[in-house]
């Protein structure tokens, strides 16, 4: 496996709206149909092809109210909600 290039993911937590650009900025490379690999938290390793991207955005309704975002990958049969997952990559 050569690594081109690894995303740190995560569920990203902040109040500032302007991050949801940085997010988009960050994964705009990414192609659909493109194949890509990644691990989960439990170090399960994942292959998939890129069938969608999107941005789920929600409301955390708490005392300190704020955004939570997380960037989901559909893959062929499910999909990937990166808050399980560490890096994203590549795979030539």
């Amino acid at each position: 496996m050569k690594l081109v290039e690894a995303f740190s993911v995560g569920v990203i937590e902040e109040t500032m709206l302007n991050t949801w650009s940085a997010i988009g900025r960050a994964y705009e490379d990414i192609k659909i149909g493109e194949e890509l690999v990644c691990f989960t938290n439990e170090r399960q390793r994942l292959s998939f092809i890129v069938k969608q991207i999107m941005i789920y955005r929600k409301i955390i309704s708490e005392l300190n109210s704020g955004l939570t975002g997380e960037l989901i990958l559909m893959g062929d049969e499910s999909f990937i909600g990166l808050e399980t997952v560490s890096m994203l990559y590549r795979e030539q």
